[in-house]
């Protein structure tokens, strides 16, 4: 070995070896990495484990431990998962407290990943150019997500943010697909980028705790056409929305004080922006490169006819009267969805919305209307054909005729309980219409105020209505489900009419009128319940109700209308009560399949031919024998006369109850059982005919297996 690489090799100055110590001794301590399995991992002094590397061939679906080394996984750290090409699907264990930076950056096969609500800080970038993700949720418990979390996720197209997460900055940023986005309510804070060439997005609703939307926030939604702006926000940042060249039009809210330079720039589709309150501050040009036409509430201050280079106009003409308001029309031009009616008009409080004030808006998609409003006048929102959302108030005591008819994008209406009067065709043919909400102070529904409304499948009448009007539900062909209140004395002529599909229908006590087509042509109606205080049926109240077999009409009826039950071609049985004392024209006239009809009383007055073109015996009681000849209105009659026999076949015979029943020769009987007399509960046991020589045999198998069992017999 050459002498001079000996002499140098190995020589430490006493000083030098002083010096080595105390920077040897000032070091800290690196925490040392373990291995398990794919895991690399690390502890702290609290015993809990953080995954701080992972081997990048795993392929497939991966579920994470709890633990590693017998401690709890609390954290994952920067780039743990990153560039691991082959996860399809990951799941993070409940306990695990934050998801560093880039931890699954560039995971280009993962499609799913579930996030448990432990998560509170999720780092920058830490699911960034997951190329193949398609949707995500953030959890309640997840406070802080950092920028950029979800970045050029080309695949994702939907997501849920938690109820904590306060601030967005850069998020989605990219995200060419993603086409459906909910956010929790305590974000305040749409940041720089956020949503920016999400050119999937065409629509967004942010949350009432929003107070400002960040530069660039919205840049190159290309298909961005709605966007609802709360009003909390205060700002709107430089070139928020530029180049959503599909924005027709937005609402700006009062609460709005400051628009940054470009915010609106090359929104070329963008033709009504309407402002709710006084004229923000802007920064330069921030309508540059639209067709825009500025609208404002009359009332607010700081507009001229130009406001920032474009055209200003008031959006509504109004007549003050009494010390309120009253919205008497809208200017032609505007082209708005999106109407939220201010409270307040030029100092006075909007108290109406005059006649015709809105007709054939045809734009509005979403109106609101407020407290302050007591009455919508007539032709309010006629023929608002792309209305789909409205909210009524609850000031308003009276919805006048038409008020919205032909709105057939409407949807769902709840009508509040302030409301006591719904005026002639005020909803008529609303044919989207599916779900209806009728308040509890309503006391009339007019004519026609429902009818045509085909896709109506559910109806509840409040006891506080007391009538219900000339075709107010006619045509409401979708209509199964039908709850009459408990307060309705009169229904109607055509009424219900043509509700072909609904099914079952019980009439009150509380009417005492049903009018004539009242349900005419509800063809699907297989069970009806007349109550015991109807007085009079209408003419064809119930003509062609083709799915009618066993009818047992109320017992306060007295009259029977022309062409009442005609045509009721499944109609097999009829009981008609002893208070019925007239009978119109053609009442039961071709009613194919009526073999029985049952009176319970003397006979009534007969108009024309009741039963023309029907194959029904009448029958009677015998305490009403003397009055009855041997045919009535042209058909047989019999008395119906059932007897029980105490005879030797009374009782349990070969381990069943047994007894005869005898009456007149061929009488129909149907003997129905209860255990409980209590609950009115009957099950049909046997319908048959009395034979040739006027008797039944009856036998219940069913007995002997109870401890007590009673029976009945009752016209079929």
């Amino acid at each position: 070995m050459p002498a001079s690489f000996r002499s140098s090799r190995f020589i430490l100055h006493p000083s030098s070896f002083i010096l080595f110590s105390i920077l040897l001794s000032l070091a800290p301590l690196a925490s040392l990495a373990y291995q398990e399995g794919p895991y690399t991992y690390t502890t702290n002094a609290a015993g809990q484990a953080a995954i701080t590397g992972f081997n990048s061939a795993y392929a497939g679906t991966l579920s994470i431990p709890n633990t590693l080394g017998g401690c709890p996984v609390t954290a994952i750290g920067d780039w743990t998962f990153s560039y691991c090409t082959n996860l399809t699907s990951v799941t993070i264990p409940f306990g695990v407290i934050s998801i560093g930076a880039d931890a699954f950056f560039h995971c280009d096969s993962l499609t799913s990943i579930t996030i448990p609500n432990s998560v509170t800080n999720i780092g920058d970038s830490a699911l960034s150019c997951g190329f193949s993700l398609t949707s995500a949720t953030i959890p309640d418990s997840v406070i802080d997500i950092g920028r950029k979390t979800f970045a050029y996720c080309t695949a994702l197209t939907s997501v849920i943010i938690g109820d904590h997460v306060t601030s967005l900055d850069g998020n989605f940023s990219g995200c060419t697909n993603l086409t459906s986005v909910t956010l929790g309510n305590s974000v305040t804070n749409i940041g720089d980028l956020a949503f920016s060439d999400c050119t999937a997005l065409t629509s967004i609703t942010l949350p009432g705790s929003v107070t400002s939307i960040g530069h660039w926030a919205f840049i190159g939604c290309t298909a961005l056409t709605s966007v609802i702006i709360p009003d909390s926000v205060t700002d709107i940042g430089e070139k928020a929305f530029v180049s959503c060249t599909s924005l027709t039009n937005v609402t700006i809210p009062g609460s709005v004080t400051n628009i940054g330079w470009e915010a609106f720039y090359n929104c070329t589709a963008l033709t009504s922006i309407l402002f709710t309150g006084d004229a923000p501050a802007v920064g330069s040009n921030p309508f540059g490169q639209t067709p825009a036409t500025l609208f404002y509430f009359p009332g607010t201050s700081g507009w001229g006819e130009t406001f920032a280079g474009h055209p200003a106009k008031p959006l509504f003409t109004y007549a003050v009267y009494g010390g309120g308001v009253a919205i008497t029309g809208i200017d032609a031009s505007f082209t708005g969805t999106f109407l939220p009616v201010p409270e307040t008009l030029a100092g006075y409080p909007v108290t109406a919305i005059g006649d015709g004030a809105f007709f054939k808006c045809t734009s509005l998609t979403s109106v609101t209307i407020p407290d302050s409003v007591t009455s919508i006048g007539e032709s309010a929102f006629d023929s608002c054909t792309g209305l789909a959302n409205l909210a009524i108030g609850s000031g308003v005591t009276d919805i006048r005729d038409y008020a919205f008819a032909y709105c057939s994008s409407l949807a769902s209406i709840a009508i509040p309980d302030s409301v006591t009067f719904i005026g002639e065709g005020a909803i008529h043919y609303c044919a989207g219409l599916t779900n209806l909400v009728i308040g509890s102070g309503v006391t009339d529904i007019s004519d026609y105020a429902f009818s045509d409304c085909s896709g109506l499948t559910s109806v509840t009448i409040p006891d506080s209505v007391t009538s219900i009007g000339l075709s107010a539900f006619d045509s409401c062909t979708g209509l199964t489900n039908l709850v009459i209140g408990t307060g309705v004395t009169n229904i109607g002529n055509y009424a219900f009419a043509y509700c072909s599909a609904l099914t079952s229908v019980t009439i009150p006590d509380s009417v005492t009128s049903i009018g004539d087509y009242a349900f005419h042509y509800c063809a699907g109606l297989t069970n009806l319940v007349i109550g015991s205080g109807v007085i009079s049926i209408g003419r064809s109240a119930f003509t062609s109700c083709t799915g009618l077999k066993d009818l047992v009409i109320g017992t306060g009826v007295t009259a029977i209308g022309d062409w009442t039950f005609s045509d009721c071609t499944g109609l097999t049985s009829v009981t008609i009560p002893g208070s019925v004392n007239t009978i119109g024209d053609l009442a039961f006239y071709n009613c194919t399949e009526l073999t029985s009809i049952l009176f319970q009383g003397s006979l009534p007055t007969l108009v024309g031919y009741p039963f023309y073109q029907n194959p029904a015996t009448l029958y009677y009681l015998p305490a009403f024998a003397s009055s009855w000849p041997s045919t009535f209105g042209g058909r047989p009659t019999l008395c119906w006369n059932p007897t029980v026999q105490r005879d030797a076949a009374f009782g349990f015979a070969s381990d069943r109850f047994s007894f005869n029943i005898s009456g007149t020769t061929n009488i129909p009987v149907k003997v129905e059982a209860t255990t409980n007399l209590a609950s009115r509960v009957w099950t049909p046991v046997t319908n048959a005919n009395l034979n040739a020589s006027g008797s039944l045999s009856f036998a219940d198998p069913a007995s002997t297996s109870l401890p007590a069992r009673f029976y009945r017999i009752v016209f079929p």
